[in-house]
């Protein structure tokens, strides 16, 4: 489980949001570019969904854990369940 913490939006390229963990904790996105999916807990009905790409805490390029999910809309401080 990741908490998100910022979320940073350049119009017309992607969404980012970037989670208490990443590279640090789980190298193998980065390495292997082993594939992940991941749920909100609490909003697992919600209709409203958005595209974004989940980072880690590195603000490295390779700290990307997730490109291009299509998960509902996140705020600070939910939990993310990969």
């Amino acid at each position: 489980m990741y908490r998100v913490g910022s979320i940073k939006e350049i119009r017309g390229v992607r969404k980012y949001v970037s989670v208490d963990g990443g590279m640090t904790d789980n190298i193998r996105p980065a390495l292997y570019s082993a594939k992940y999916t991941a749920l909100v807990a609490n909003k697992i009905n919600a209709q409203e969904k958005e595209t974004v790409t989940i980072c880690g805490k590195c603000c490295e390029s390779g700290d990307i854990l997730i490109r291009d999910i299509s998960l509902p809309k996140l705020q600070r401080e939910i939990l993310l369940q990969f």
